[in-house]
């Protein structure tokens, strides 16, 4: 038999098929939701730096700000403690080598002087009288020897006629006449040699004695020479053809010796002094090839000395510039340096960002169209805005290099332009 369905009847069926599904689309929403959780996070595309890596040539350089400096300069010391007793140039002054600065006085080395003086005239004094003497005891001995040879001549020819008055008439002498004129002629013969002795010893002496008082006055001579560049010392010169730049004295002041007093230095021949971040001190070396930015315009010159130590996280250095400089260029004035270290051939490289400084690996987002997936990098040899890429990324790819530090560990973020 036929069922009549009421129409309430089917209205309540039909609610509750529409409740059902609802309740499944709601369920399955809240399933998907959890699937996929929160949202990623934003950025701006305006905001950030995004380079693509590449393969080629990376030239290696090293950035430093220096400043220039005198290659040339002298320091103004007092060589000897004195009074002020006038300043003569003032700091800014054009100065030649022998252009004096300033004058001091020291009575104490001006007596030196004298006394020194004193001292050598009297030792060349006693020289002069030592000559004198010696050759006077050397006149006397060579009259001496002169005697005793008359003696001994006078003796052998005695002895002579004795021998002839025996061969005419023996026995006109007796035998102790003969051996006593023997015996004279040989005793004078031995005293003439040693006279002759005495002469050479004492003109051996006499050599000796006058040497030791040459001796001695040439170091009087130095002694003096020494007060007297003392005395002259206190006259300051300049010492080099330059300017005057520094002069930190008054006069009546009193100085003491080592003080330093100012500087001399030579502005037209100019160098760069630099200071380069701890991480390029093996890459560094003398003969380095550097370009200086010098108000606009860029100079071409060498690493003259890179000091051995480190301070403060940075390694200072210098380099040489040729002659021939902008009209601007001065001392004290700020530049730019631009140090080449070496190249590196076929290399994967990307642009080198600062807070990537003493790292080996960084991590960094790979973008792709308008989002971004965090990667991690191997990174090799450097450049100030340049960085090997041994792995991690390939060629042609897209890396943002700004810090995005701030999102921490987010695997993915999303690019809005």
């Amino acid at each position: 038999m036929d069922v009549t369905v009421s129409s309430a009847e089917r209205r309540w069926k039909r609610l509750a098929i529409y409740l059902l599904s609802g309740l499944v689309v709601v369920g399955a929403g809240v399933f998907g939701l959890t699937r996929i959780g929160p949202a990623a996070p934003e950025i701006s595309r305006d905001t950030i730096w995004v380079d693509q890596v590449r393969q080629g040539t990376l030239n290696r350089r090293i950035l430093a700000n220096g400043v220039l400096v005198p290659a040339t300069r002298r320091l103004l010391v007092a060589e000897v403690a004195g009074r002020v007793e006038e300043v003569l140039l003032l700091p800014g002054s054009s100065v030649e080598p022998d252009s004096a600065i300033v004058q001091l006085r020291n009575p104490d080395v001006e007596i030196e002087v004298l006394n020194a003086r004193q001292r050598l005239i009297d030792a060349q004094s006693n020289l002069v009288l030592l000559r004198a003497n010696l050759e006077m005891d050397r006149l006397s001995q060579v009259a001496h020897i002169s005697e005793v040879r008359t003696r001994h001549l006078e003796a052998r020819h005695r002895n002579e006629m004795n021998r002839e008055l025996l061969e005419q008439n023996p026995g006109s002498i007796s035998r102790l006449e003969e051996f006593r004129s023997e015996e004279a002629v040989r005793d004078l013969e031995n005293r003439l040699e040693i006279e002759k002795e005495r002469l050479a010893a004492l003109k051996a002496s006499i050599a000796e004695q006058i040497r030791a008082q040459e001796l001695q006055i040439a170091n009087l001579e130095d002694v003096l020479r020494f007060h007297e560049n003392r005395n002259e010392a206190l006259a300051l010169t300049a010492g080099i053809h330059g300017q005057l730049i520094e002069l930190e004295v008054d006069p009546g002041e009193w100085v003491v010796a080592g003080q330093e007093l100012g500087s001399v230095i030579d502005p037209e021949i100019l160098g760069v002094e630099a200071r380069v971040a701890e991480e390029y001190a093996d890459d560094l070396s003398g003969g380095q090839i550097a370009e200086v930015r010098i108000g606009g315009r860029s100079i071409q010159g060498s690493v003259s000395r890179v000091d051995p130590a480190v301070v403060d996280g940075a390694i200072s250095l210098e380099v040489s510039l040729p002659p021939e400089l902008p009209g601007l260029a001065r001392p004290n004035l700020r530049t730019e340096v631009t140090i080449e270290v070496d190249r590196i051939e076929n290399t994967v490289h990307v642009g080198r960002p600062t807070h990537w400084r003493n790292r080996d690996t960084v991590w960094v987002y790979r973008a792709n169209g308008n989002s971004a997936r965090r990667i991690q990098l191997e990174l090799g040899r450097r450049s100030y805005n340049e960085v090997e890429i041994l792995s991690g990324a390939t060629v042609g790819e897209e890396l943002i290099l700004t810090d995005l530090s701030q999102y921490g560990v987010e695997e993915l973020l999303r690019i809005r332009d």
